[in-house]
């Protein structure tokens, strides 16, 4: 899934439509799994936030372009519905960290 970090530290998802750019805004838990050097987050969208409309000069800055991709099961994708943890990578391909920055990806021996 595509999203963008605002200069305000949100992640939010970017919502297109006629009238306008809606902003949905997502909450970054806990890390839950470091798989192969991507450090996996829970990732929810803000269910008390029904997406905000902005408009003209109400736009906030994007500062990140970013992708979330999610934690694969031996299966492959995890079914829908199911919890996984989520990666987010920037437009850099740096990875975001628990201290809330981007870095690039540290490669971990997770196979000895």
């Amino acid at each position: 899934m595509s999203a963008v970090f605002l200069s305000t530290g949100e992640l939010v998802f970017l919502i297109r439509s006629r009238s306008g750019m809606a902003f949905h805004h997502c909450v970054i838990e806990e890390a839950v799994a470091n798989r192969l050097g991507l450090l996996y987050f829970n990732v929810t969208a803000a269910e008390a936030n029904l997406p905000r409309l902005v408009m003209g000069d109400d736009i906030p800055v994007i500062k990140e372009y970013c992708v979330l991709l999610p934690e694969l099961r031996v299966t492959g994708l995890p079914s829908l519905g199911e919890a996984c943890g989520w990666a987010i990578l920037n437009n850099k391909w740096e990875m975001y960290h628990e201290d809330k920055v981007f870095k690039c990806p540290q490669l971990v021996n997770e196979l000895l």
